[in-house]
């Protein structure tokens, strides 16, 4: 990114995602200095596109003018996109390999959470993942960004610190995941199916 108006679009995006994010998280997510992602949060809150909450549960913010005008970004990109290819690759590669990550989640919480257990699965998910965020990429390039997420939070866990594949709000695979299949549904206007 080399824009005010892309790392905007970035930070205001990954809130969208998130919900509520501490200043460090967003800039893991747009793959920012926290320096940076502090000074476009800043920014953005003195424009009153969003807001820092303090408190037990404390963190960033969209505001409403924050929800409508990301929404109305992320409606420009559209119009650049292969919508078409995207939702092919969503129904027919995505879905399915949600699936099985579904089911490495489930295997890993019943083992116990024992690394050696999911991590044949795991890398094989991860390596199919790499090569779809690259389909993905290259009709909405964004969807690259997601690649060194991935692969932080897999090197982590492969590393030996198991709350890199699950555990919320620690930049884990799951949170990363649920991101990339939250951008998705944005992207394509669908609605989460009942079992996701």
């Amino acid at each position: 990114m080399t824009t005010t108006e892309e790392f905007d679009t970035a930070v205001l995006h990954s809130l969208r995602l998130k919900g509520r994010a501490s200043t460090s998280s967003i800039a893991a997510a747009i793959g920012a200095d926290e320096e940076i992602a502090a000074a476009v949060l800043e920014a953005n809150a003195a424009k009153g596109l969003v807001l820092l909450r303090s408190g037990r549960i404390s963190g960033w913010l969209l505001t409403p003018e924050g929800r409508t005008n990301i929404g109305e970004r992320i409606s420009i990109e559209k119009s650049t996109v292969d919508l078409a290819v995207m939702g092919a690759l969503y129904d027919d590669e995505f879905l399915k390999l949600n699936g099985k990550f579904k089911e490495l989640c489930t295997h890993w919480q019943l083992a116990g959470g024992k690394a050696e257990v999911v991590e044949t699965e795991l890398t094989t998910i991860h390596e199919a993942n790499l090569i779809l965020l690259e389909r993905f990429g290259a009709s909405a390039p964004r969807f690259t960004k997601y690649v060194a997420r991935f692969v932080s939070a897999y090197d982590r866990f492969r590393g030996g610190e198991a709350a890199a594949l699950l555990q919320p709000m620690r930049e884990s695979y799951h949170d990363v995941w649920l991101e990339l299949h939250e951008d998705l549904l944005i992207l394509l206007d669908r609605q989460r199916e009942e079992d996701d």
